[in-house]
């Protein structure tokens, strides 16, 4: 119900940039047609998805933006963007087209209110708009100026009726000829009307179809005055509203919404992420509950993915996050299919399964809620679209879940006490499995036993209060370890006063910045994370600009101040685009490989084995020449190296094995799902592509014996949370086990990222692994952790305020 798919073609590039039109923050006369591409390399992904229809919305920098059209994604042998959409083949001209297909052939327009406007205009331009009170003169004004025009069309008409000009025929037909004659011009049998021509103005044609009930109104607003702005605007011109898209805050103004339809007017809708937020500062405040408050209230909601804000071929998974706190599955399927529908007017042809509407079915292997679940295959119109050819590495088996067992009160001062974790069903690490029941003991904040006979014995020290808990058979890992991400450093990503900043370095400067200098414990998106079992973070400075090097921080999360648990845990650099946005010698990727061999020549040269260096990169060509520069100062190949981001890399790992660098170079995947969105990972590996007969990296690396690890895009901090299911989608396409699924987040991640005596002092044994720096660090689970409904019961740190932490979610 919200997407940019053909007016921003993948990969993104200056050229193919075409959802905003900047010059005035009113101009719907912009139409997305005239913009789509139909060889979006992104539609053909997005079908596989089993996203068989989509509105392609213009941009939300203007007040007023343009008129949206809907499409079919698959593309046509005609090459023809008109014969993709959904009303291909019917002219709106004819108005006996109009109901030829069942119902009537809407249009949609797009507006939007709030930060977008007045940070294009005010901020970017210069110009009017600069606050949300200059939004609303702004959109009134173009608003009264339709409207001024619509009663001058008006009475053009009424004159032309009292003048005889236009005579609807006999009384019996009277309904079918207006419905003839709607939207055109009367003719005027050789009189010349008193009025003149039918007054048009092209730049307000669609607002004056707003105005007439012919447009359907989608208006990009995220805050609470921003919703309840936008319904008084809507109220003085008389416009419906058909859905409020992003809508962070329509939760908290459901009575409001209430009131608009106690009013006689068109019920006002939602087109919202389910768990995507804290980018601005308008969408600081999401909460993933805001889709059971609106059910609950009786507001109609769709997921959207605003793609390629999110890749919507993954609508489906991302959306059903949203059972992970609390939504039905129903509820879930409903607002992916018949509650967009209804809220496009298109509910008549498509949204479900019924007799007589279009023949849109997608087959999937399983329950499409099942992490990694993806279409076999995709009819549209009733012809098969798409249908799956690689076969999957793993089936698709959801693990059961266990009972939640009851919390237990957490005492004052829990240093001073001990935790006895009686009959856990089975701890699963990185290196081993041991199968319960078993038990784990928790002593001032330390792991005193795993499954030893000690930990079945009550503690003898009379002054010790245990405190017991039956975990009835759940499943207990390490805490998830996130890696090479801003997380600590970053609270809303284009507010500079909430961050710690940006790192800029000029005239190859070689000062080390070390993140832990700027850790900003406590906020959102570290919260969330820690509610989904991240227990610690690696993070590094931002970077942009001349060629940097910074030292990422290694902190355990959930803490009221940082709680540093290595100050410097490794080296990194970021190459290829981001390094060439201030010039300089950052302004080629000969010249920031060119400064990295003199650093590694110089100042890096001696013993950097222990500490690992960590690239950014996505390019497998990129890759490419840093392997040769690795190779070239080297010569004993015993530096530890790891390629961060490496969107490309399956096209590297012959050349990893060939060149002998396997052994000291490995991968961090993030994001671990790629999308082959930029220029620089157009070629990345996701289904339903495949390589060397694999539909995932992991799988490669698996097999050629690379060491790798899982993260996120750095830039995409919200889904720091969904580390875990992240992980399960990897299992899934990489035919992974459920201890490498763990190791991919927890131990694999020391090993590659952390200096060689924290990551040898991390792994081995169970009770290594369940703790780093000597304090336990583990989570408990009901299930499968990568799995959409499986829960964190709870998580141990034993250097936190409360050693057990329960999961709040934002």
């Amino acid at each position: 119900m919200h997407s940019h798919a053909g007016v921003y073609s993948y990969p993104t590039l200056k050229g193919t940039d075409d959802g905003n039109e900047f010059g005035d923050p009113n101009l719907p006369m912009m139409r997305t047609i005239d913009a789509f591409h139909p060889h979006d390399k992104a539609l053909p992904l997005i079908l596989s998805g089993g996203v068989t229809t989509i509105l392609v919305l213009p941009g939300s920098a203007n007040l007023q933006g343009g008129e949206a059209f809907a499409f079919k994604t698959p593309q046509k042998p005609t090459n023809s963007a008109e014969d993709m959409l959904v009303f291909a083949n019917l002219s709106s001209t004819n108005p006996d087209d109009r109901y030829a297909n069942g119902g009537p052939m809407w249009r949609w327009a797009k507006q939007a209110c709030g930060e977008n406007p007045k940070r294009s205009y005010g901020e970017g331009l210069g110009r009017l708009p600069f606050t949300r009170m200059g939004n609303a003169f702004k959109m009134r004004e173009n608003y009264a100026k339709a409207k001024a025009l619509k009663e001058k069309q008006d009475e053009w008409c009424r004159v032309s009726e009292s003048l005889g000009l236009y005579k609807p025929g006999p009384e019996a037909d009277k309904k079918k000829k207006k419905k003839k004659h709607e939207g055109k011009e009367p003719k005027l049998k050789g009189v010349v009307h008193p009025k003149g021509r039918y007054p048009t103005d092209l730049a307000l044609e669609q607002v004056v179809g707003l105005m007439r009930g012919q447009v359907k109104l989608n208006w990009h607003c995220y805050e609470v005055n921003d919703l309840e702005t936008q319904m008084r605007i809507a109220r003085e011109f008389n416009v419906s509203i058909s859905a409020f898209h992003h809508a962070i805050d329509i939760a908290q103004v459901t009575s409001a919404l209430k009131r608009w339809s106690n009013e006689g007017r068109t019920p006002i809708g939602a087109a919202i992420f389910a768990d995507l937020g804290w980018y601005k500062k308008e969408a600081y405040q999401a909460s993933v509950f805001s889709p059971q408050i609106l059910e609950r209230e009786g507001v109609p909601f769709a997921f959207k993915s605003d793609h390629p804000v999110t890749h919507s071929q993954y609508l489906v998974h991302d959306s059903a996050r949203s059972i992970q706190y609390g939504l039905a599955e129903q509820s879930v399927l409903k607002a992916l299919t018949l509650t967009p529908a209804r809220l496009l007017g298109l509910d008549y042809r498509i949204g479900s399964i019924d007799v007589g509407k279009d023949a849109d079915v997608v087959i999937w292997p399983a329950n499409p809620f099942t992490v990694g679940s993806l279409p076999d295959v995709v009819i549209v119109d009733g012809a098969v679209a798409f249908e799956k050819s690689a076969k999957d590495a793993t089936p698709l088996v959801p693990q059961p879940l266990t009972p939640v067992p009851p919390r237990v009160p957490i005492t004052v001062d829990p240093k001073k006490d001990e935790f006895y974790f009686k009959n856990i069903g089975k701890i699963v690490t990185g290196d081993t499995t041991v199968k319960g029941p078993t038990e784990i003991r928790v002593r001032s904040g330390q792991l005193v036993c795993v499954g030893t006979e000690a930990c079945s014995k009550r503690n003898s020290q009379g002054d010790v209060a245990t405190q017991e808990y039956d975990l009835q058979g759940a499943t207990v890992t390490p805490s998830l370890i996130l890696a090479g991400t801003p997380l600590g450093l970053q609270e809303i990503a284009q507010e500079p006063s909430t961050n710690a900043g940006v790192e800029k370095r000029s005239h190859g400067a070689f000062d080390l910045v070390i993140a832990r200098d700027g850790l900003l414990a406590g906020g959102l998106p570290e919260q969330a994370a820690a509610n989904q079992g991240i227990g610690l973070a690696l993070s590094v400075t931002q970077v942009k600009g001349s060629p940097s090097l910074s030292v990422s921080t290694l902190f355990a999360t959930n803490h009221t101040l940082p709680h540093v648990v290595s100050e410097a845990a490794a080296v990194h650099m970021v190459v290829e685009d981001v390094g060439k946005s201030e010039g300089g010698l950052s302004g080629s990727y000969p010249g920031q490989i060119a400064m990295l061999r003199k650093w590694l020549t110089g100042h890096l040269a001696a013993g950097p084995s222990a500490i690992p260096l960590i690239l950014h990169a996505h390019s497998a060509s990129v890759i490419s020449a840093l392997f040769n520069l690795k190779q070239s100062v080297d010569y004993a190949n015993v530096q530890r190296w790891v390629i961060a981001g490496a969107a490309e890399s399956h096209l590297n790992v012959e050349e990893l094995f060939v060149r002998r660098l396997n052994g000291t170079v490995g991968i961090l995947l993030s994001p671990a799902r790629c999308i082959p969105k930029e220029w620089v990972t157009r070629r990345c590996l996701s289904p339903p592509n495949a390589y060397r007969g694999a539909i995932h990296a992991a799988e490669l690396f698996k097999r050629y014996n690379v060491s790798y690890a899982l993260s996120i895009d750095p830039d995409e901090l919200a889904s720091a949370r969904n580390l875990r299911f992240e992980a399960g989608w990897v299992r899934r396409f990489a035919g992974l086990t459920e201890q490498e699924m763990v190791a991919s987040v927890t131990s694999s991640v020391v090993k590659l990222t952390l200096p060689k005596w924290i990551a040898q002092g991390y792994t081995g044994t169970v009770e290594k692994q369940l703790h780093v720096g000597g304090y336990a660090r583990f989570n408990a689970w009901n299930g499968d952790f990568g799995e959409l409904n499986t829960q964190l019961l709870f998580a141990v740190d034993g250097a936190s305020e409360k050693v057990v932490n329960y999961p709040v979610h934002l």
